[in-house]
């Protein structure tokens, strides 16, 4: 999974996808998600360096089948969450 960390106003965004996503774009009507942007720009994670900073994060932006699955396996509420833009699964978590 890419994993990108962004601080803003104190506050830690955590922007996880899947590798499969890398460099791409997708849009279902004015809807998009563009994986080229430097939003997305990260690094390869593997599960550990994830769970490590998930609770720690307030906000959660997730795409792609893996990184669902993971999450939804990590005990996040994402089955009623899920939004599917392009094809892909998208969720955004915001934790107090």
């Amino acid at each position: 999974m890419q994993l990108v960390k962004h601080v803003r106003e104190g506050k830690l965004i955590l922007v996880i996808y899947d590798n499969s996503l890398v460099g791409t774009q997708v849009h279902d009507g004015i809807k998009q998600l563009d994986f080229t942007s430097s939003f997305y720009q990260g690094t390869e994670a593997n599960k550990n360096e994830i769970e490590h900073l998930l609770n720690r994060a307030q906000f959660i932006h997730a795409a792609g089948s893996e990184t669902i699955t993971f999450l939804e396996q990590a005990g996040f509420p994402v089955k009623d969450t899920v939004t599917v833009i392009g094809g892909v699964p998208f969720i955004q978590l915001l934790q107090e």
